[in-house]
């Protein structure tokens, strides 16, 4: 297996990643969960309810998607699709040319088709070697935003 020698070889790989999105992705909006905003319980380590929820943003970040295939669960109001598990790929150079150098963390919320998530899990993805130390895409997953009016926190 043969591993990357030049800083050309990131560069190429990056701009493949970019450009699948740009091609095939569409346009999310963004908002980045400003630290230091929310307070913490001494006793229990939970957020309580005084925290006050700030987001930057809307950034708009180029990306790519999959909604894992679910079946519609019976209820009381009929058939309900679960709407979480949603995956988005965003190209590394996308993120660092509209968030600098801030990476992606649980909790930041996400508008797509019409509709707010949840960043529940942070992974890197689109690794080059084996040593998994050169990677061109994060990994989002994302669960549907439903316990908040999220408008209160963010300005549109």
């Amino acid at each position: 297996m043969g591993r990357l020698i030049h800083d050309i070889d990131r560069d190429f790989f990056n701009s493949v990643a970019q450009e699948v999105n740009e091609l095939a992705g569409i346009v999310i909006e963004y908002w980045k969960l400003e630290k230091g905003q929310i307070t913490y319980d001494s006793l229990y380590g939970e957020v309580t309810s005084q925290s006050s929820w700030k987001f930057d943003g809307p950034h708009y970040i180029n990306a790519s998607f999959e909604h894992p295939e679910k079946s519609p669960s019976p209820e009381e109001k009929g058939l309900v699709t679960d709407e979480s598990g949603f995956m988005v790929w965003i190209a590394r150079i996308d993120w660092e040319n509209e968030m600098g150098i801030d990476i992606p963390v649980i909790g930041d919320i996400i508008k797509l088709r019409e509709k707010y998530y949840d960043v529940t899990q942070v992974s890197r993805d689109g690794w080059l070697n084996s040593s998994h130390t050169e990677y061109t895409m994060w990994k989002l997953t994302l669960g549907r935003v439903s316990k908040i009016d999220i408008s209160k926190h963010i300005s549109c």
